[in-house]
């Protein structure tokens, strides 16, 4: 009969946190391949290979690449909750 000297620590889940993970997720993939969609049309309009044109799906996961540590500061220093619902606001206003 030995117990555990940590507390068990069980999160609570609410539909408002399933909601915002859901559309944060959502929106990290809209932005990054949102241009897929467009690349053809983009060939065409500008007279550029696929290669030439497909890097702009890879130009916009390098910037990813490179702002996450500093974006991760960034959350650290002003809270991940504020961070995360300023971020879905300002992409719905982008979008």
């Amino acid at each position: 009969m030995s117990k555990s000297l940590t507390p068990s620590i069980t999160p609570k889940l609410n539909l408002a946190l399933i909601i915002t993970v859901l559309i944060t997720g959502a929106l990290a993939f809209i932005q990054v391949y949102a241009i897929q969609s467009v690349l053809p049309v983009l060939m065409q309009e500008f007279h550029a290979s696929a290669a030439a044109i497909g890097s702009t799906v890879g130009a916009t996961i390098l910037a990813v690449a490179l702002t996450s540590p500093f974006l991760g500061m960034i959350s650290d220093a002003f809270g991940r909750k504020a961070f995360i619902v300023g971020s879905v606001f300002l992409l719905l206003f982008l979008l």
